[in-house]
């Protein structure tokens, strides 16, 4: 066996030597940590360098096409750090071709039963993922939890979500475990009961918050009390709300708009807010902004002459200290 081999000759190989064996070598990481207390310090602090490479543009997490018993994990990162790539074919990955001219890609097959019970260092050693990607995970986000523990990156993506009580439970959990600071949601529909309660939720979890969805009947966010909904997201944690759509239910009149931001001053005063949305109106397009700069507070509602039914609504809420 490696091991037993590796006992035989390790007074006669010198670290240099020891090192080529890792990153050449066919087994995995975790055999090569078993041959001895020498050999596992040196796995360690190849595993340490990575944390020096640069970061990946993105990782997806997909089910296996055609095996529901096992997952796919993507890595994508810019041409002119390809040869980061070189470094993870040791973890098992292999080069695939990328749709992104600009990007290489890579990807491994991990089956369900190996994520039971175990955690992973590997997402965790670059300096920066900058997005995660899950999609159609349902039933498996526990699993990725504990697997991806230490996972660091900047915005976690969930893509064409079906959302139902039990996913967005699993959801909610996931951001929790991993720290989700920015997550970004494409809804496909939903079969909740209150998705403005879960919207509130996660409202508490995070920093940034982007949602995306169109051509449902079931949207997620939407409805005559959107702007209630939007105020109460907005007094949890969340300072930037960023909105994608074509709900038509999505109205509001200029009292409306007014009222919304007069609750947004006796309730949001302690941070600087932003949201970002598309509104409609039954005859009149609209646009309006506020700011709030030292004592003074600036609501600007401007029609569009035009009559183009689809307007962009942006808010700014800037507070002093």
């Amino acid at each position: 066996s490696l091991i037993q081999m590796s006992e035989q000759l390790m007074p006669e190989l010198s670290e240099d030597v020891i090192r080529r064996i890792i990153n050449y070598s066919d087994h995995s990481l975790g055999e090569l940590r078993k041959v001895s207390k020498a050999w596992k310090t040196l796995v360690e602090e190849e595993l340490s360098n990575l944390s020096r490479l640069p970061p990946f543009e993105e990782i997806e997490i997909v089910p296996a096409e055609g095996d529901p018993s096992s997952i796919v994990i993507e890595l994508k990162i810019k041409k002119e750090y390809g040869f980061v790539l070189q470094s993870f074919s040791k973890f098992g990955f292999w080069e695939v071709p990328s749709v992104d001219r600009e990007m290489y890609t890579a990807q491994k097959d991990i089956p369900l039963v190996a994520l039971l019970g175990e955690r992973t260092v590997l997402l965790a050693t670059p300096k920066v993922i900058k997005r995660v990607v899950i999609r159609e995970m349902q039933g498996r986000l526990k699993l990725l939890a504990d697997y991806f523990r230490n996972i660091q990156f900047e915005e976690l993506v969930f893509d064409a979500v079906d959302l139902t009580p039990r996913y967005s439970e699993e959801i909610l959990v996931l951001i929790r475990d991993w720290n989700a600071t920015s997550v970004e949601f494409s809804f496909l529909s939903h079969s909740l009961h209150h998705p403005d309660a879960f919207l509130v939720q996660v409202s508490e979890l995070v920093d940034a918050l982007t949602i995306t969805q169109s051509y449902s009947n079931s949207y997620v966010f939407g409805g005559r009390d959107w702007l209630v909904t939007l105020a109460e997201m907005l007094r949890k944690r969340v300072s930037f709300i960023r909105i994608r759509h074509d709900d038509k239910t999505v109205i509001a009149t200029q009292w409306e708009l007014l009222h919304f931001v007069q609750r947004l001053n006796l309730n949001v005063t302690n941070k600087r807010v932003r949201i970002e949305l598309n509104a409609f109106f039954e005859r009149n397009s609209f646009g309006f902004s506020f700011s709030h700069a030292e004592d003074e507070m600036n609501l600007n509602v401007k029609y569009n002459k035009k009559n183009i039914r689809e307007c962009v609504i942006s808010i700014a809420h800037n507070v002093t200290s």
